[in-house]
């Protein structure tokens, strides 16, 4: 409607609000990792990684191969001759971004993590312009979205550990603490929100925010490729909507949406056929198991935001394009993260 598009626009004073917010938040995120670095007995050294371990430090052993020039991934804990394969290009990228500028590793990391959920964070709020005119709920919806997180830390206490205490990417300020990639895919999934809205609405320049569309589905294609279940599920579910409400095929958002997928799929499949291929890099993805918690775990994980969420949702099916991509995004990661595949918890 005419009012969703008009709502689109932020003012001044809103981007100020939201600069100062990401700033606070980056700056935020950044302390943990000083202060380890600051309280580091003399003799030992501090990698850079305080979340998760196992899984960072195998992310600087990618970019290490980048480091070296190479684009092919080989396993750097085994023994065994390997081809490799042009996978995790998010982080052999980021290792060939140090040799380029001469860095360290763990700079250009963290930089990366800090950068990425700085976007994040700003695509977050320009997301909600696009579901609400008013600012007030525009800056409520962000401050959720972003920090919003559950009951973990009264679980802990009688011995639970619920998800959003070690699940980072299900939670923004989470994943902005805990490693690079992360946010970025973040950013790209609400930056295709943000340009299905933009034609959906029926903006003037719809050719560009369809073209964007397919480039931002390409990059979170190879970042995060689950995430484009998450979208184009919801996308699918908006889209469905329409049709049954207004009686005709959605042309306007669909051939975009077709063309984002079709740009987005080829490279998480050759992934799927190069990692499958490999004798070494196939058995060890055949332990690359992630089951997703059981439901009362998400259900403490979220706590009161699940709650309001659960209300909110009776006013996003009345709230037109926007409000119905919401709900199909939440009902397709539902959806996902219990379907029988051995990566369901992504």
């Amino acid at each position: 409607g005419k009012s969703e598009a008009d709502g689109m626009c932020i003012n001044r004073k809103e981007w100020r609000w939201v600069l100062w917010l990401t700033l606070a938040l980056v700056m935020t995120s950044c302390v943990p990792y000083l202060v380890a670095w600051a309280v580091t007995p003399q003799g030992a050294r501090f990698t850079g990684i305080l979340f998760n371990p196992q899984d960072g430090h195998s992310y600087l052993a990618k970019m290490r191969q980048g480091l070296a020039g190479s684009w092919l991934f080989r396993l750097p804990y085994t023994p065994e001759p390997q081809r490799g394969a042009p996978v995790y290009l998010f982080y052999l990228l980021l290792g060939h971004v140090a040799r380029w500028t001469g860095s360290p590793l763990i700079l250009i990391y963290h930089a990366a993590r800090v950068l990425g959920g700085a976007l994040m964070l700003v695509v977050l709020y320009a997301l909600a312009s696009h579901l609400s005119t008013d600012v007030g709920e525009r800056r409520a919806m962000t401050l959720l979205a972003a920090i919003g997180s559950g009951m973990g830390w009264l679980a802990g206490s009688v011995g639970l550990m619920t998800a959003d205490l070690w699940v980072p990417e299900a939670f923004p300020i989470y994943s902005l603490l805990a490693n690079a990639h992360f946010p970025w895919a973040m950013a790209l999934m609400a930056g295709i929100a943000c340009c299905v809205l933009r034609v959906a609405y029926g903006n003037q320049r719809a050719w560009l925010w369809g073209t964007g569309m397919g480039i931002l589905a390409a990059a979170l294609g190879a970042v995060q490729p689950f995430g484009l279940v998450s979208v184009f599920g919801g996308v699918g579910v908006m889209l469905l909507a329409q049709a049954v409400r207004e009686r005709r095929v959605p042309w306007r958002v669909g051939p975009w949406a077709v063309a984002a997928i079709a740009a987005a799929l080829p490279y998480p499949l050759y992934m799927q056929r190069a990692l499958n291929r490999d004798p070494v890099l196939a058995v060890w993805n055949a332990q690359n198991v992630t089951p997703s918690p059981p439901l009362w775990d998400w259900t403490l994980s979220y706590g009161l935001v699940l709650v309001l969420a659960v209300l909110g949702s009776v006013v996003a099916a009345q709230r037109g394009a926007g409000g119905w991509l919401l709900l199909g995004w939440g009902a397709a990661t539902l959806v996902g993260m219990y379907l029988p595949l051995p990566l369901q918890r992504r």
